[in-house]
């Protein structure tokens, strides 16, 4: 069983600490007794763990894609609407105004990802 450190910390810090300690004792046992019980799923279990821990890294990536997405489409219609009166009458009418368009969004898009 896990036993929490002995410490020479004045008693008021101590009290203040005494719910946490608790829980993680309580978390320590739970866990472990769960484990042994169920050997099989000790694996899964740590699979989970690790997962769960890298949220942050997820919620990270996720805004950094979002951002990314919302800068490549802004300079897109920006240049795309640009290009709705100089591709008129020409012979390659989508080519010559999506191409341009596709180009600057993504030209922003990779500056905004050097910069970071």
């Amino acid at each position: 069983i896990f036993t929490p450190k002995k410490t020479s910390e004045p008693a008021a810090r101590s009290r203040a600490e005494a719910p946490d300690r608790v829980y993680k004792v309580l978390k320590y046992v739970t866990v472990k007794g769960y484990i042994a019980k169920h050997p099989k799923l000790a694996a899964p279990l740590r699979r989970l763990g690790s997962i769960i821990s890298w949220r942050v890294w997820l919620h990270l990536i996720i805004a950094h894609t979002a951002i990314t997405c919302v800068i490549f489409g802004h300079f897109f219609m920006l240049q795309f609407y640009n290009r709705a009166s100089d591709a008129l009458d020409s012979r390659y009418y989508w080519a010559r105004r999506l191409i341009p368009s596709l180009e600057f969004g993504s030209m922003h898009a990779v500056l905004f990802q050097f910069a970071l």
